[in-house]
């Protein structure tokens, strides 16, 4: 067992130290070269942590976040159906295309997402290996009690 999930283990430990470490960055002013690459972000406003992520390509991850498309923009979504208080749906016909024609407060809050998101901090780590990133995600979350990070089963 040491061969695989020991040596992320411990990685964890590290990457996690090297996350809180890292200096704040603007949303908005995420510096392009980590556009491709891998690791594990904490999206920050007014200081406390609200989400953890992982990524292969930081950057662009990061700008998803609060972009238009809805599918790809899962924190502004997720943000808008806390503001009020609709869940995902789990059918067919229960979407968030369904749900945002049923309720248009949902969708004007999705927009005050998408412009919350931006003026909010990251401190993101670099990690090349999959299965460390996703230990790492967990852990973060875990440690920082981030409110918008659900592990639990639907």
């Amino acid at each position: 067992m040491d061969a695989g999930f020991n040596p992320c283990l411990r990685k964890v430990s590290d990457a996690y130290q090297k996350l809180l470490d890292a200096a704040p960055v603007a949303v908005d002013n995420i510096p392009s070269q980590i556009s491709t690459t891998p690791g594990v972000y904490v999206f920050y406003e007014d200081g406390k942590p609200l989400r953890v992520g992982t990524s292969r390509k930081l950057g662009k991850r990061i700008k998803q976040h609060y972009s238009n498309n809805a599918r790809s923009a899962a924190f502004a979504k997720l943000l808008a159906r806390c503001e009020t208080g609709i869940k995902g749906g789990t059918r067919p016909g229960e979407g968030w295309k369904t749900q945002v024609k049923e309720n248009p407060r949902l969708e004007e809050e999705f927009r005050r997402a998408r412009k919350r998101i931006p003026k909010m901090s990251v401190r993101w780590v670099e990690e090349p290996d999959a299965a460390c990133r996703y230990l790492l995600e967990f852990y973060a979350a875990k440690e920082l009690q981030t409110p918008y990070n659900d592990f639990s089963e639907t």
